[in-house]
């Protein structure tokens, strides 16, 4: 029995190492593919006033909390600006949430193998791990914290305790919305603890170790909670960000429960998405409750399973949805799909044929959410009507930016360049042209042009931009996101002569 175990083992980390390899590759190449997102410039204009402040200052009405601008900060010290680290940062954190999952297997077994490659090649997760956005980390902080829970409920160990600490001051330092988990979580626990008891009627092994004590949950407690109030306040510089700690979450609050923001979805909307690129996920949904009920399915799972489905069903509750928070119970769906082939199918007394068949069918839809992971990642991560490109940066506007540092590099001193933006809504602008100075923003009808290098502008103001220009410019179109204005974007042909096709377009202004 000792070697038949020793060599499960084995096997187990053998795939999950391929499984990791496979989601390091898929989060770390091409990561400057996409434009820049808009939450990214953002993200990346926070970083800029953490350099300007010493410290990031806290901001309820920003629904983040501080740890991601201290992690992106700290990367680019360390790599340099630009978004590609940022990126790369986000994907290891990504990754690290696959891992965990992976640890998963103590109370799963080859379960938590199969939801690790589910979401390691999961369009969502790939996708959003790709974009330096909060979500990975939130999502890690939840899987870390249900690691650390079942651990403690498997050998009630010190370590346990930590991961549940330090996960929980993740979650908090993260996002508000890390009460939507704990509650949906705490639920879960209530319902498998009555199903077991009053229902099922079972029991399992309990631990022999004794429990902390008192004084190690103290402990615990009080360096947590040192080190998120120390996040929200910049280390002790900014003492009114351990209030405003509390008044994001009565603001988060408001706005997810009917406040209108433009992000509002019908109920059915995470159906639609499920269906559309996570079928592994989909599935999991649909067999949670059988899942739930079967007497295949120890404590450990049902408590994911129910967690996942709770979670679901509050995401689908809240009006305010943005497509990343797929995340926050796709993860824990993934565990329902992969007790489907672990468990689900090899306990079904029936033809094996057709048991096969299930199982090839459940298998294929892991290898649908990889072509179409492939496929959103790699060719349409810009395609208007993909709904997890979303607020999303165009071709047109990363075509322009390109330009812009690519002629720069090549004559440094034009980093100094006149620029100026017109463009009523600019974001990510003030983030991608950071590096160069000489950068106006505003679009007044009576700002002078005549000394411009560069014109950024949306549609509506074209005939007043081009009144005012002085000399000949290559104009380009550049709308800055979709679902807004288009917009052109002007370049001093002189200043820029060879740099683009003889086919592009010129215009005339006045003369210098």
């Amino acid at each position: 029995m000792g070697t038949q175990t020793k060599i499960t083992r084995q096997t187990k980390s053998f795939w999950m190492f391929w499984i990791l390899l496979l989601g390091f590759i898929l989060r770390s190449i091409w990561l400057d593919l996409k434009p820049v997102h808009f939450d990214e410039g953002i993200n990346g204009h926070f970083i800029g006033q953490f350099w300007r402040d010493g410290f990031y200052r806290y901001d309820p009405s920003n629904f983040h909390g501080p740890l991601y601008f201290y992690i992106l900060a700290l990367t680019e010290r360390l790599a340099g600006w630009g978004i590609a680290p940022l990126r790369f940062v986000t994907g290891l954190i990504s990754l690290a949430s696959v891992y965990v999952v992976g640890l998963h297997r103590r109370f799963l077994g080859a379960t938590a193998i199969f939801a690790a490659l589910i979401l390691a090649v999961s369009p969502a997760f790939v996708f959003y791990s790709r974009y330096a956005i909060h979500e990975s980390l939130f999502i890690f902080g939840q899987v870390a914290f249900s690691y650390g829970f079942l651990l403690y409920r498997k050998e009630k160990s010190l370590d346990s305790v930590w991961w549940m600490a330090l996960a929980t001051v993740v979650m908090i330092a993260t996002k508000e919305t890390f009460f939507v988990f704990l509650g949906t979580w705490a639920i879960a626990v209530a319902c498998v603890a009555v199903t077991e008891n009053y229902i099922q009627k079972t029991t399992e092994p309990k631990s022999i170790e004794p429990p902390p004590d008192a004084q190690h949950w103290v402990a615990i407690v009080l360096v947590a909670g040192v080190i998120l109030i120390g996040l929200f306040t910049g280390f002790y510089i900014y003492m009114r960000g351990a209030v405003d700690m509390l008044t994001g979450l009565q603001i988060w609050t408001n706005t997810g429960s009917g406040a209108k923001t433009g992000h509002e979805k019908p109920m059915m909307y995470w159906v639609e998405l499920l269906t559309r690129y996570e079928w592994p996920c989909l599935v999991g949904l649909a067999a949670s409750p059988f899942i739930y009920f079967s007497r295949k399915a120890n404590r450990a799972l049902k408590t994911l399973v129910i967690a996942g489905f709770g979670s679901w069903l509050a995401y689908t509750l809240i009006p305010y949805k943005t497509p990343w928070l797929i995340m926050n119970f796709a993860w824990l769906l993934a565990f329902s799909a992969g007790a489907v082939i672990a468990r689900v199918m090899p306990s079904i007394k029936i033809w094996p044929g057709l048991r096969t068949g299930f199982a090839v069918a459940t298998l294929g839809t892991i290898v649908f959410s990889f072509t179409t992971m492939l496929r959103l990642n790699f060719r349409d991560y810009t395609k208007v009507g993909e709904p997890y490109v979303y607020v999303q940066s165009t071709i047109q506007f990363k075509t322009v930016t390109d330009a812009l540092y690519a002629h720069a590099k090549k004559v440094p001193q034009d980093f100094n360049m006149r620029i100026y933006v017109m463009n009523r809504d600019p974001w990510p602008m003030p983030y991608t042209l950071i590096r160069f100075p000489n950068v106006t923003w505003g679009h007044g009808a009576d700002t002078p042009l005549d000394v411009a290098d560069v014109v950024l502008s949306d549609v509506e103001d074209m005939a007043s931009v081009e009144k005012r220009l002085k000399g000949s410019y290559y104009k380009l179109p550049f709308q800055v996101r979709d679902a807004y204005q288009d917009g052109f974007a002007y370049l001093r042909q002189t200043q820029f002569q060879g740099e683009f096709p003889t086919t592009a377009a010129v215009i005339t202004g006045g003369t210098l």
